[in-house]
């Protein structure tokens, strides 16, 4: 069975940090982030070196206490499909691939701008449940969709979380 579009995406953003890292503009955890434990080792992630570890710190552990790579912040990020971090990164990663800019326009016209400054920009509009392209503004829209695509069957993603995300763009676990 084939994967699905989604899936498709998570591999090759895999893949792509392991050979090239992650991009500055990706909402990875922050190094003073709080580690939760379990999700660590839910994710394969929770060496035994790690748990030792977090044991003599009384369970507690920050990205950087854990000496996390980019590969493991991905994981951690994936991990949270739903995630405004999730979402951000896997844009952040396609506007590095495409050498092309990314604007993300969201509710209030917030701006989060990913990949480089050159060039005009892909705009993405987030209206708080689908994401549409400048392009697809609605005029001559036959859908009745105003040229919106749903997002948040995969990714979950609503109002409150594309527009209300902490400095790193990674709620802490």
């Amino acid at each position: 069975m084939a994967d699905r579009p989604y899936e498709s995406l998570v591999r090759w953003a895999r893949t792509d940090v392991a050979a090239r890292r992650a991009p500055a503009d990706a909402p990875l955890p922050a190094p003073d982030t709080v580690l939760d434990l379990a999700e660590l080792d839910r994710i394969g992630l929770l060496s035994d070196e790690l748990r030792a570890q977090s044991t003599l710190q009384n369970g507690r552990m920050t990205v950087r206490e854990a000496e996390l790579n980019d590969t493991a912040l991905l994981e951690l990020v994936l991990a949270r499909p739903d995630s405004p971090a999730c979402f951000f990164t896997l844009l952040a990663l396609a506007a590095r691939d495409a050498g092309r800019s990314i604007d993300m326009v969201g509710l209030g016209d917030r701006v989060q701008r990913f990949g480089p400054d050159n060039g005009r920009a892909l705009t993405l509009h987030f209206d708080g449940d689908r994401v549409r392209t400048a392009q697809s503004s609605g005029v001559g829209d036959t859908r009745g969709d105003g040229g919106f695509v749903p997002v948040s069957g995969e990714l979950g993603l609503s109002a409150h979380t594309v527009n209300e995300v902490g400095p790193s763009g990674f709620e802490p676990l």
